[in-house]
């Protein structure tokens, strides 16, 4: 849920996320899940400034 906070939560969330190891349960399931958003973002292109923020991250 940190990971769809703003600023320096989102940051952190996502630099944990990537500090996780590459067998670990939950990476696999929330990197898919982190795709279909960005996805889904994308087909907005008119989103909010956070929104093409958060894309570039992920």
């Amino acid at each position: 849920m940190r990971i769809l906070g703003r600023g320096a939560v989102q940051r952190q969330a996502i630099d944990e996320l990537e500090a996780l190891s590459s067998n670990h349960p939950f990476r696999r399931a929330t990197l898919e899940l982190l795709y279909n958003l960005r996805q889904n973002l994308r087909v907005n292109q008119n989103s909010e400034e956070d929104h093409r923020e958060l894309i570039m991250r992920l």
